[in-house]
């Protein structure tokens, strides 16, 4: 819920708003999330990525805000927008 009222207030997700052709992958870094303080990020993230090392956690060149609630991580392991 709390993701879908992000949307409300007009929050992109943190990987920018490129994403509409539904496969992230294709992505590269040249979209954003139109905030000036999340870093760049190629895509979405599923699971709980504090939990599973095997998760890849940084795109762009930075540390990716996984924990942000405009991804998709699981709702226990999201604590910012």
């Amino acid at each position: 819920t709390t993701h879908e009222i992000g949307h409300y207030f007009y929050l992109d997700h943190t990987w920018g708003d490129q994403s509409e052709s539904f496969d992230w992958r294709l992505q590269d870094c040249n979209d954003d999330d139109h905030v000036t303080d999340t870093p760049y990020q190629q895509g979405p993230h599923s699971g709980c990525p504090a939990n599973n090392p095997n998760i890849e956690t940084s795109s762009c060149g930075t540390p990716d805000i996984w924990m942000n609630f405009m991804d998709y991580t699981d709702g226990e392991c999201k604590t910012m927008f």
